[in-house]
């Protein structure tokens, strides 16, 4: 869809959302349709190189027979390879996305949610190009091919057999992001004009204070289908970041597992204290103080409780972690916070408890000896 002004999207983003920054991205046009007669100029496209290729593309030189087999040990290695983490860098087959960007350092801001690096300002600045993929740089440098509409549409410069029209190559750094993000590269408005690379309007983007509830997102799609003239409802998106699911659930389990370490405790410390009695007598005896039976109280109930959590807490771990190798099922995202309250906090209050109720006078009982 095309808009005339994209001023009145951000409005309408900002009279039903709550805003905190929204900007008007734009991109260079890198694909034209499925009919590209119609289209006489050239197409940019963000060049890869060979070792920056996933191992998996047949044009890698890592590249074995093995990779046909999905299944194989060798694919399944590719998922942790950051070569082949995301599809949206231009590899083997046409892409539909906008990949260049054009703008300024607050644009590259909002996109990746923080204040961009020294380095990626400075580059921006002086006439380079800031990338989000790895595959895109190489010493420091990037490069661009354009290419007919026609030769896109025909995977032309995938099958590597045809040198483009027209090639460029600019310095270049990479910005690495916590999480794939989709777009390519960032240029400023003054390297596209040297590049002869236009860039038009593609996409209003904002940076919410509060989550948006279900009531928002209608709002705000029926705020803008007033000026997209669209009627499916998909004119807005939301990234709501990932879902933590497990989040309720992971303090609820580290409740009951207090409650059971607890108890446990309670009863391993009592039967140890209870089997001291005679060290608690002979500290009596040489006039210990009760700082004394304090402490050791404290040490022994760290090291009986230390020992078994951070056991458990390592075994409970491992079968996860195994989970989410190569090949595995899932990938495994550890609730830190939680394990580390179980695993050491929670060692350390009871340790601290046992020091606090330790504090019964030392007594020792006199026997008088009858001749």
């Amino acid at each position: 869809m095309t808009v005339d002004d994209p001023r009145r999207l951000e409005d309408a983003l900002r009279s039903s959302l709550s805003v905190k920054t929204v900007r008007t991205l734009s991109s260079v046009r890198d694909y034209v349709g499925e009919n590209p007669v119609d289209y006489p100029g050239l197409l940019p496209t963000l060049a890869v190189r060979d070792v920056n290729l996933c191992p998996s593309d047949i044009h890698s030189p890592y590249y074995v027979d093995s990779f046909a087999n999905p299944s194989s040990r060798q694919s399944l290695l590719l998922r942790t390879d950051p070569r082949c983490a995301t599809d949206f860098t231009i590899s083997t087959s046409s892409d539909r996305y906008g990949h260049i960007w054009v703008g300024d350092r607050d644009d590259l801001a909002l996109v990746l949610g923080r204040d961009p690096s020294a380095a990626a300002t400075n580059t921006l600045a002086h006439g380079g190009a800031v990338s989000l993929h790895s595959a895109y740089v190489s010493a420091g440098m990037l490069s661009i091919d354009w290419w007919t509409a026609k030769q896109i549409r025909d995977a032309v410069p995938f099958v590597r057999e045809t040198p483009p029209t027209r090639s460029a190559t600019i310095s270049a750094v990479l910005e690495t992001t916590e999480h794939p993000i989709d777009f390519g590269v960032f240029i400023s408005p003054s390297t596209a004009k040297k590049l002869a690379l236009e860039a038009t309007p593609s996409t209003v983007l904002a940076a919410l204070t509060t989550p948006a509830s279900d009531a928002d997102l209608d709002a705000a799609r029926q705020a803008t289908a007033v000026i997209t003239g669209t009627v499916s409802g998909d004119s807005v998106t939301i990234e709501p970041g990932p879902t933590l699911f497990a989040g309720p659930l992971a303090w609820g389990l580290l409740a009951l597992a207090a409650i059971l370490a607890i108890a446990s405790a309670a009863v391993a410390i009592g039967l140890a204290r209870f089997d001291g009695r005679a060290d608690d007598a002979t500290l009596a005896s040489v006039g210990a103080r009760g700082i004394t039976r304090r402490s050791i109280a404290f040490w022994q109930a760290l090291v009986i409780c230390s020992l078994g959590s951070l056991l458990g807490s390592a075994l409970g771990i491992l079968p996860a972690f195994a989970l989410g190798l190569p090949g595995g099922i899932y990938p495994f995202t550890p609730p830190w916070t939680q394990i580390t309250l179980a695993a050491i906090a929670l060692p350390i209050a009871i340790a601290l408890g046992s020091w606090m109720l330790a504090g019964a006078p030392l007594r020792t009982d006199r026997r008088m000896s009858v001749a």
